[in-house]
């Protein structure tokens, strides 16, 4: 995916790979969060 895609590797990094524990924010919230 990250391959067809231009963006950042850290960008869909995040996003194909959630393995990180539901947060207390909206999931708008956490796509957009600096980290």
């Amino acid at each position: 995916m990250r391959t067809r895609r231009p963006t950042p590797p850290r960008w869909c990094s995040r996003q194909a790979r959630p393995h990180r524990p539901p947060s207390p924010l909206p999931s708008t919230q956490r796509d957009t969060a600096p980290r």
